[in-house]
């Protein structure tokens, strides 16, 4: 049966649907969810309790496996929703998932999505369910509206523009009457909040960026934020806007746009992010006030360790951290290595700075499995030739490694405190009574461990990164990439667990007992920001400085040598740029003797391309421990005054080892002395092994140790362990304190 709603004028907008009020009686039945602190990390409550975030989701109806997971425990669900029956993205050209809601101009046609709720409910009759709401709108919405299209450069119209106030009305108004629907219908007992969607496969990214958004409505949107942002008025034609913004970037060199020259540019990156942002807490805040705020609504957002480019629009996470209307973030794992084993697949946003302002990170584990096949294996009709299969899309080849691959994403997650769901793109990827009965025990683990008093990541490190700094950075040069999307595996392959910020939440990272603040992108500097540095510095904390930090000056040819050197704490020199070289430093023999207890396995590291700035130690009272490529001038030096040591490197992207031996110079707590990833909380320790072998891991204090999948015990009561692990094995163990 076809379940429809009827739009009551011709023109969708200002349309208008009967919306009858629920019986009284039948209000306090209602569903009522929450993100709540729990033991200390915000978690999801389901009528005030404390449930679990663990979920399944599938984007083919007929290979889901509701009723596996629903077998294994799982209450959690999501379902995906599109208001318009087109693919995901507009890149690859694939087909639609499911039939939109409003393919039909005159009407809503709640069919799909019923289907989809009575499917999960015949698995699951006490399922729990946040449904996945994409709003692209439909082709006839495209040809009816041509003016609110994104317009990519080279004129091509990528469907809604997120300016587009006709978009937000328009879509907003089908928002309403889906979620009318679901409240006046028998699913309403069962749906636990909504997860807002729209653009480039619904993560709210730019559709063709990075040649997007130049329609004359966000270049009309432009011209009225310049002056709000700082007083400059742009009066170019549309015409000479889109010359201005999409000159070639002739500078292959220049890791940096010019402020001076350049800041139509910069702002119309800024800008960009803004724009997506604001359109989230719209139709965020809408769903917040039809439901009275009584159910959680989230996003995908902020992937600001991932996507390096301004002009995908994911910079303004900061805006919507302080967004009331919003509950939880979500996003992939990275995609960094493309997902080979061996490294950390870390967390692409800052995962303590959306902990820090109370909402729950909510990963989405799509993680391919020794059954996962290509899209045209699975639904063939809707796969381009030669898309979605190899490469990351390529599952591992046995079983075994595969369940390590899961035990590693559910370690981290559980270790966190943060969310999962496995997403099942294409149907059959879990389909396997072995990695069902380890869903099963993740869930038990899971469950049990919201009775713990500390739920959080053991960390002792803060990394500092600043989502804005983007707009000021060239993306050909490659420094963002380095910087940031790829120090992460350095990082996870350290020994030690690290918490990450945006530069926003430096006062409260600094009010934290951490021993080291490592600073990336941090190029531009606020009075809060120097204020809160001094405070770490005074606190003898330890600070690293990479590439450099502090530089943006009004005119970039003219940096501000005095404010480098304060912010820093080292006396810096800019190098001659007339040799084009390369942001590499080479190991200095002083490094060994400077850190004797942890060997350094690295002669050199950095970014391996012409590259300027580049800021050379010159300061006669740090040690030099290594040197800038190609030249005499030192680009790794240590720094100790007032109690604090200070390093500084000319180049990014720290090696593991170097990393490791700074932690270890600093008094951080090493799980392991070797380069395996560490997942770590009070009451759980997980190893992924990078390499074969014998694998000490040392405990903070005697504890007693237990395989958490099996239950072995491993010790009674030690400070560390020694096991053998397989090339790629993942342990996790509890440890409770004697």
């Amino acid at each position: 049966m076809q379940v429809v709603v009827h739009f009551l004028h011709e023109d969708a907008e200002g349309s208008t649907v009967s919306e009858k009020e629920p019986p009284r009686e039948e209000e306090k039945r209602r569903m009522y969810t929450e993100i709540k602190r729990l033991g200390g990390v915000p978690t999801l409550f389901v009528n005030g309790e404390p449930v679990y975030a663990n979920a399944y989701v599938s984007y083919l109806d007929d290979r889901a496996r509701y009723e596996d997971f629903a077998a294994a425990g799982i209450r959690i669900y999501s379902v995906p929703v599109y208001l318009a029956g087109r693919g995901i993205n507009t890149d690859s050209n694939i087909g639609p998932f499911r039939t939109g809601l409003w393919d039909c101009e005159k009407e809503l046609n709640f069919s799909p999505l019923e289907d989809d709720l009575r499917q999960v409910l015949a698995a699951n009759p006490e399922a729990l369910i946040f449904p996945r709401i994409d709003l692209d709108m439909p082709e006839w919405w495209d040809e009816k509206c041509p003016n609110e299209l994104n317009r990519l450069a080279n004129g091509v119209k990528l469907r809604q523009s997120f300016v587009s106030e006709r978009w937000r009305e328009d879509a907003g108004v089908a928002l309403t009457k889906i979620i009318c629907y679901l409240e006046q219908s028998e699913y309403r007992r069962h749906i636990i909040g909504y997860q807002i969607a729209a653009g480039g496969t619904e993560e709210w990214a730019y559709h063709g960026w990075p040649n997007a958004d130049f329609s004359s409505r966000a270049l009309e949107a432009f011209r009225a934020w310049r002056p709000e942002r700082h007083g400059e008025r742009t009066t170019q034609t549309d015409e000479e806007l889109i010359a201005a913004l999409t000159l070639p970037d002739d500078d292959e060199q220049s890791a940096l746009l010019s402020p001076a020259e350049e800041v139509l540019l910069i702002d119309y990156r800024l800008f960009l992010g803004e724009v997506v942002a604001d359109a989230i807490a719209y139709f965020a805040r809408l769903v917040k006030r039809q439901l009275n705020d009584r159910l959680i609504v989230g996003v995908f957002y902020g992937y600001s360790l991932e996507i390096t480019d301004p002009r995908a629009g994911h910079h303004d996470l900061r805006s919507l951290l302080r967004e009331p209307s919003i509950d939880f973030f979500s996003s992939p794992n990275s995609y960094l290595g493309v997902r080979r084993p061996g490294i950390d697949w870390p967390f692409m946003s800052v995962a303590e700075s959306i902990a820090l302002h109370g909402k729950m990170l909510w990963m989405e584990c799509d993680t391919r499995t020794f059954l996962t096949r290509p899209l045209r294996e699975a639904r063939p009709s809707i796969c381009p030739p030669g898309k979605y299969e190899g490469g990351v899309w390529e599952g591992p080849a046995t079983l075994q490694a595969s369940l390590d691959l899961l035990l590693k994403n559910f370690g981290k997650c559980l270790t966190a405190g943060v969310g999962q769901w496995w997403f099942d793109m294409w149907g059959g990827w879990f389909a396997d009574s072995a990695i069902m009965a380890m869903m099963a025990q993740f869930q038990r683990i899971g469950e049990s461990s919201l009775n713990l008093p500390d739920r959080r990541l053991r960390a002792e490190i803060a990394v500092i990164v600043d989502e804005k700094a983007y707009a000021y950075l060239r993306p050909g040069t490659g420094l963002a990439n380095a910087w940031t999307y790829l120090q992460r595996q350095g990082l996870g392959l350290m020994g030690a667990p690290y918490h990450i910020y945006d530069i926003s939440d430096l006062v409260a990272a600094s009010e934290r007992n951490y021993k080291i603040y490592l600073f990336l992108n941090t190029m531009l500097v606020s009075p809060e920001f120097e204020q809160a540095a001094e405070s770490i510095a005074g606190q003898g904390k330890c600070i690293i400085w990479t590439y450099s930090t502090a530089f943006v000056a009004k005119d970039i040819q003219a940096c501000e040598q005095d404010k480098i050197n304060r912010w820093t704490g080292f006396q810096l020199k800019r190098i001659d740029s007339s040799n084009h070289p390369h942001a590499v430093v080479e190991k200095h023999p002083e490094a060994d003797r400077f850190f004797p207890n942890v060997p350094l396995e690295f002669n050199e590291y950095g970014l391996r391309m012409p590259i300027d700035p580049i800021w050379a130690v010159d300061d006669p009272e740090a040690v030099s421990l290594g040197r800038i490529q190609g030249t005499g001038d030192c680009g790794l030096a240590a720094k100790t005054s007032g109690g604090a040591t200070r390093y500084f490197s000319s180049a990014p992207d720290l090696p593991s080892s170097l990393l490791r031996a700074i932690a270890y110079r600093e008094g951080v707590h090493l799980y392991t002395d070797t380069d395996d990833v560490i997942y770590a909380s009070a009451s759980y320790l997980c190893i992924h092994a990078s390499t074969p072998g014998l694998k000490t891991l040392y405990l903070n204090e005697p504890h007693e140790v237990h395989d958490a999948m099996n239950g072995e015990l491993i010790s009674r009561d030690a400070a560390e362990f020694t096991i053998h692990m397989k090339l790629h094995e993942t342990r996790l163990f509890e440890i409770i304190p004697k």
